[in-house]
């Protein structure tokens, strides 16, 4: 698998990487302003959002990502709570939600079953 993770937390960073196995790939960019360009470019399997706040921002970024490729899967972490929030994040396309802070190893159990078995670890 490869996916792409936007996060400037270096310990959620970490947390994803020892989930990975030695066939998959993470790319690491610090800031989601790229996300969609970062997609557009490498074609990821997955895409996974972390953001630390909600904001207008969030919905755009998510929905460019979203438009970059219909056919990554593409998740969104954030300490949003309220019930209007969650729903922006998947108005705007995502595929999955979880509330920060999180384990990443449920997170990626998620997004390998969300993409099917082409995306099951070895």
């Amino acid at each position: 698998m490869f996916m792409i993770l936007a996060s400037p937390d270096v310990l959620l960073v970490r947390a994803f990487q020892s989930e990975m196995s030695r066939r998959d790939t993470l790319l690491v960019c610090a800031s989601p302003n790229r996300l969609a360009a970062l997609a557009r470019f490498h074609k990821p399997d997955a895409v996974v959002a972390a953001f630390p706040a909600f904001d207008p921002g969030v919905t755009r970024v998510l929905g460019e990502v979203r438009g970059a490729d219909a056919h990554h899967t593409l998740a969104a972490l954030g300490p949003f709570t309220r019930m209007d929030q969650i729903e922006a994040v998947f108005g705007a396309g995502a595929d999955l939600f979880q509330a920060l802070p999180c384990n990443a190893h449920h997170v990626m159990r998620r997004v390998r079953e969300a993409g099917g078995k082409s995306l099951a670890a070895g």
